[in-house]
């Protein structure tokens, strides 16, 4: 009679574990799914607004080409390209985000709106001007370009760009491998590497999720 009570309260553990198995298969199930769909609710928000944003910038690079003749059998005629970059030796960004809700059935997201201002200074940039591998090589180098670059470009509302205190216009693009989207400006070409350079940028910026900045200055 004892082993038959024993046996027959396994069984009913056994039961009762299965059930609990089962159970928390199908929470489990279910969580999964209610995060797929929130997912796909996020990124349906962001396709049709703008995706997470990462500002980075701004910097200031230049692409230049190094051509160089044979000399002697040890030294075979050569090109090669590089870009020479110049961080700011100081960076500040001050702004305001205002959040707006959006929702695709019962899943909503967040989406920002950054109005900001990033001011960058450099002491100079003299880290774009190229150095020779080759003696007596040919070296040449495009207008030094202002960048600032974002994740999704699509979430620009507004640029203002000054450089020591006057107006540029901004362009679509960087210019840079890299991180392609964002904007940028050519600086003058008669600008003096050694002298000081304030840029002023005031940025709209919308997007999805997460805002993150890149801190370039010290």
């Amino acid at each position: 009679v004892m082993k038959s009570e024993a046996r027959g309260k396994f069984i009913g553990l056994a039961v009762v574990l299965v059930l609990l198995v089962l159970g928390l298969g199908q929470i489990t199930d279910l969580v999964t799914q209610r995060q797929g769909q929130r997912q796909t609710a996020i990124q349906s928000v962001a396709n049709s607004l703008a995706g997470s944003q990462t500002l980075l910038g701004p910097l200031v690079h230049v692409a230049c080409t190094e051509e160089w003749d044979a000399k002697d059998i040890l030294v075979e005629a050569g090109r090669r390209e590089f870009v020479l970059m110049a961080p700011p030796a100081n960076l500040s960004v001050d702004g305001t985000s205002q959040l707006e809700p959006r929702a695709r059935g019962i899943h909503a997201t967040q989406v920002f709106h950054l109005k900001s201002t990033l001011t960058a200074q450099w002491t100079d940039l003299n880290a774009l001007k190229p150095e020779r591998q080759h003696p007596g090589s040919r070296l040449q180098c495009g207008a030094p370009l202002l960048m600032l670059a974002v994740s999704d470009a699509r979430g620009i509302r507004q640029v203002d760009l000054k450089l020591n205190g006057a107006g540029y216009l901004a362009q679509a693009g960087t210019f840079s491998k890299a991180y392609p989207r964002g904007i940028h400006t050519a600086l003058p070409t008669s600008m003096d590497l050694g002298a000081p350079l304030t840029a002023e940028i005031k940025l709209e910026l919308m997007g999805t999720e997460q805002l993150a900045v890149v801190p370039l200055g010290t």
